[in-house]
């Protein structure tokens, strides 16, 4: 439940997800060629 709190009340979290999940797509287009 803290997550989600957290989630809802940072936007610093909501910019660190987007680092991620930028990072997380750009891999995986690689993977699934490499396969």
């Amino acid at each position: 439940m803290e997550s989600l709190r957290r989630t809802s009340h940072g936007s610093e979290d909501d910019g660190i997800t987007r680092v991620v999940y930028f990072q997380v797509t750009k891999e995986l287009p690689l993977v699934g060629s490499g396969e």
